[in-house]
């Protein structure tokens, strides 16, 4: 064996060493590609149901706010009412007591000036 071909011998040995180091990064690469797409289409699929939970949850809470409106108009409602029905009652105990004191309605209905009668109308 001469010196040339030994030279020749490494060189090749070299050569396909290298081409099995690159095969070999090749392979440990798509492996970690193939992991990262997984990984990726995981994360795709977890955003996914995430976003649909947000989604309801951003739903319930909107359905929460207009039941607690409307429950809110309906005592303010109801407040308004018996403040009405209050009065109401009022009136009627001061048109009951001014007729036992002897002063019929007519009566007061006229002293009172015409410009005053709309605001005290009893």
């Amino acid at each position: 064996m001469t010196a040339s071909t030994t030279s020749l011998i490494v060189a090749h040995q070299r050569r396909d060493d290298h081409y099995y180091q690159l095969q070999s990064e090749r392979s440990r690469m798509q492996l970690e590609k193939d992991a990262l797409e997984k990984a990726h289409q995981t994360l795709i699929e977890d955003h996914r149901s995430l976003q649909s939970q947000l989604d309801d949850v951003l739903s319930e809470r909107d359905d929460a706010f207009a039941r607690t409106r409307e429950l809110l108009n309906q005592a303010d409602t109801r407040r308004s009412d018996k403040a009405d029905v209050s009065m109401k009652a009022d009136m009627d105990r001061l048109r009951v007591d001014l007729y036992v004191v002897g002063l019929p309605l007519r009566f007061i209905h006229h002293t009172i000036p015409h410009s005053d009668r709309r605001a005290r109308r009893i």
